[in-house]
């Protein structure tokens, strides 16, 4: 065991390892004392916080590779990271270590006192046996001395919990696997709840799915509109010009993939608007949604234009053409917000995209 007794210890290789605890498929949450187990990310979590106390005792056990990795406790009021306190349970070469964060967003979280790493932690050890890291930890509700410190024992969290490689003695990015429970969770009552492996896939598949729709069909239907009308004149296609038949083509199915995306999204989050607490992902919809709408009113513009020679001919192009910027600008500014999800993980090559697709276009 790494008996950690604050902060710190070493380990005996030879130590005969306990029985693991049966890993479910449901999994749970349960206040008082509950448990959390999970059957894709083989963790386990339990928890002891009688009604009252000023503390709460708990136990996370996940399979891990070593050297140099962490299993990482947070509270969190939105489900995303920032502004949630962290128990990071480290295991540098064979040395275990517990410290207490603070993470304001998406970069590397501080220590919530830089003069005692441990601070609101007691009874603190780690075990790393046959491939599985154990952290066990009592962990103060709330203490008024110490700022930013999540007072549990007012407010109710979500839980998360996540694993990663430590570089330089600095925790690097988790991974995508992290586990959330579905519900806030009161520490000072009894309850049962229920969590959920985050998974990305259908988010993903939306962004793919907008992509698509936006920086393939429509730039290349912007182009062709503007460019192929002078360099194919004299193909044909049903004896309508090739550049308007493909532009016509890939203005439609780009609000087709648009609304396919936007269900799949909202499939995502249990049909429901995304909440307004998570303020990038809420922005971003906003204008996903009005970029949308306006997609739908420009191929119904399409339908209804005038002949060459009708006298609202030059309107219907000052509209058609005046709809279709804003709608493209809006989309710009949407892929971007896109970008700054932190579930996403794009990262770098988010950035690398959308700039190479601006710079492009």
């Amino acid at each position: 065991d790494f008996n950690v007794g604050g902060i710190q210890t070493t380990t005996k290789p030879n130590r005969i390892p306990k029985p693991m605890t049966p890993i479910t498929a449901s999994g749970g949450f349960f206040s008082g004392s509950y448990k959390l187990t999970w059957n894709e990310t083989s963790f386990f979590t339990f928890f002891n916080a009688s009604e009252g106390s000023t503390s709460f005792k708990s136990t996370m056990e996940r399979q891990l590779d070593l050297p140099n990795k962490y299993l990482a406790f947070g509270l969190s009021e939105d489900k995303i990271m920032g502004q949630d306190c962290i128990v990071v349970c480290k295991m540098i070469n064979n040395i275990g270590i517990v410290e207490h964060f603070y993470s304001t967003g998406r970069v590397t979280p501080s220590l919530l006192d830089p003069n005692e790493p441990a601070v609101g932690l007691t009874d603190a050890s780690v075990s790393y046996v046959n491939g599985n890291i154990q952290c066990k930890f009592t962990r103060e509700k709330y203490i008024e001395s110490v700022p930013r410190y999540c007072d549990s024992s007012k407010n109710k969290y979500f839980l998360l919990i996540a694993k990663g490689s430590i570089s330089g003695g600095i925790i690097q990015k988790h991974g995508s696997d992290v586990v959330v429970s579905d519900s806030v969770i009161d520490f000072s009552a009894n309850g049962t709840y229920s969590g959920t492996v985050r998974d990305a896939t259908k988010s993903k598949a939306h962004a793919c799915l907008m992509v698509f729709a936006w920086m393939f069909c429509v730039s290349t239907g912007i182009i062709l509109a503007r460019y192929y009308k002078f360099i194919l004149p004299s193909i044909k296609i049903q004896k309508m010009m090739f550049w308007f038949q493909a532009h016509r083509a890939l203005m439609i199915f780009a609000p087709i993939c648009s609304i396919t995306a936007f269900l799949v999204i909202l499939a995502d989050v249990g049909w429901k608007w995304v909440e307004t607490t998570s303020k990038v992902s809420f922005v971003h919809s906003i204008f996903g949604i009005v970029v949308i709408g306006l997609s739908i009113i420009q191929v119904i513009f399409g339908f209804l234009r005038p002949d060459k020679e009708a006298p609202r001919r030059p309107l219907f192009n000052i509209l058609h053409r005046f709809n279709g910027i804003f709608c493209i600008t809006l989309a710009v500014v949407a892929c971007y917000l896109g970008v700054f999800i932190e579930r996403m993980n794009l990262g770098r090559i988010g950035w690398g995209i959308m700039i190479g697709w601006t710079m492009w276009v």
